[in-house]
């Protein structure tokens, strides 16, 4: 009797990266603001370019941190299911936040008090979102990380931020972190808490010493852990791109050994970073619910499941539409400096590789006839001899 052939198992091997290596590391590890120090210090010392105008500023903030905000708000409002899930930020914190910002236009010492908590909430911000980009590439290579050493990583993030709280409260200190936070009189002001220079000079190196302590710490257990030093290097990225955020401009206002000014600290420049890593990571959300969608709706070639508006009964009759000879298929999913996510990448060829022709084998006295299936096209299959094996 014939044997059916085999199926052919989808592989469930998670890619280490989102999109691929060079894109991954350029955009949500922070290699591409590594990369462009060399530039913006010939563009400070050998140019002269104090500062970043203010065009370009506004340029970087609608090209890079307005999608930032807008895609928040589409991952939080789109969906009955999410607005129910943080209905406490997305309804009621907003409505209080909406409230305080029109009594702060009325009051110049409540606004500074909101600016204030702003400039002192912003580093923990960044900082979070870089421990959870460290941990994603740290997980993804299937790294095994302790509770104990992940209570290290979190506390390396928290003492980072730690160091910039010291620079934004010292007394006499300018360094907000922040575009265009600067004190004018008569106008809104960050409140500081005026930690003493004598007090910031001591802490802030010890602060630094017990980062660096820390992050060693962490990144020696997670290599005896298992851990390949390749495998950690992502994460590695992501610590130093932290480290020049706040960490080094931090120690330069505390100990006075730099200038922590410069086009490289530029908080324009370091909000850039942050949301270009987290447009990162959203359009791989987007491309994985355009896969989804795609699924659901009938595919050129293929049947799928349809929609109950597009499942017309003229429709099901006629079959699936097919692309015109030569044409080439579009596959759903955006896409990042022409990378496919890796997700969607992996899918499609293991779907394209259960889907080859494959020979079916035969066991006992059979042998192999060519006979027409059920396609109309002619295929290999098993049938039962005629004739003694030897035959």
């Amino acid at each position: 009797m014939p044997v059916a052939a085999q199926p052919v198992p989808i592989a469930s091997t998670r890619s280490p990266w989102l999109f691929g290596g060079s894109v991954d590391l350029l955009l949500g590890a922070g290699l591409a603001y590594l990369a462009a120090i060399p530039l913006l210090i010939t563009l400070g010392s050998e140019l002269g370019i104090p500062a970043w105008s203010q065009s370009l500023t506004i340029f970087l903030g609608l090209a890079f941190s307005a999608p930032h905000y807008g895609a928040t708000l589409v991952r939080v409002y789109e969906k009955r299911s999410d607005r129910r899930k943080y209905a406490l930020f997305a309804v009621y914190v907003t409505a209080v936040l909406v409230l305080a910002f029109v009594a702060g236009l009325r009051s110049l010492w409540f606004g500074s008090l909101l600016l204030t908590l702003y400039i002192t909430w912003s580093p923990w911000h960044f900082a979070g979102q870089n421990y959870g980009i460290a941990l994603m590439f740290l997980r993804r290579r299937e790294v095994a990380i302790e509770p104990a050493v992940k209570r290290l990583i979190y506390a390396s993030f928290v003492l980072s931020t730690a160091l910039a709280l010291l620079s934004i409260h010292g007394a006499g200190s300018h360094l907000v972190f922040a575009q265009t936070g600067t004190d004018q009189p008569g106008s809104y002001a960050v409140m500081r808490l005026g930690i003493p220079a004598a007090v910031g000079s001591v802490a802030g190196p010890l602060v630094a010493l017990a980062w660096l302590a820390v992050l060693g710490l962490a990144a020696l257990r997670l290599h005896r852990g298992g851990g390949a030093w390749r495998d950690l290097a992502p994460a590695g990225v992501v610590t130093l791109t932290q480290s020049l955020w706040f960490s080094v401009p931090a120690l330069g206002v505390l100990t006075g050994a730099w200038n922590a000014t410069s086009l490289i600290f530029a908080p324009i420049w370091i909000s850039t970073a942050h949301a270009v890593q987290y447009l990162w990571v959203t359009l791989l959300r987007a491309a994985l619910r355009a896969a989804r969608r795609h699924r659901a709706l009938p595919d050129q070639g293929h049947p799928r499941r349809c929609r109950p508006d597009d499942a017309s009964e003229p429709a099901l009759r006629a079959g699936p539409a097919r692309a015109p000879p030569g044409a080439r298929r579009q596959r759903p999913g955006a896409r990042l400096l022409g990378r496919e996510p890796a997700p969607l990448r992996a899918r499609r060829r293991s779907l394209e590789a259960a889907r080859r022709p494959r020979r079916a084998r035969c066991s006992g006295p059979t042998r192999l006839r060519r006979r027409p299936t059920s396609r109309g096209r002619r295929g290999a299959g098993c049938r039962r001899s005629s004739g003694p094996p030897g035959r």
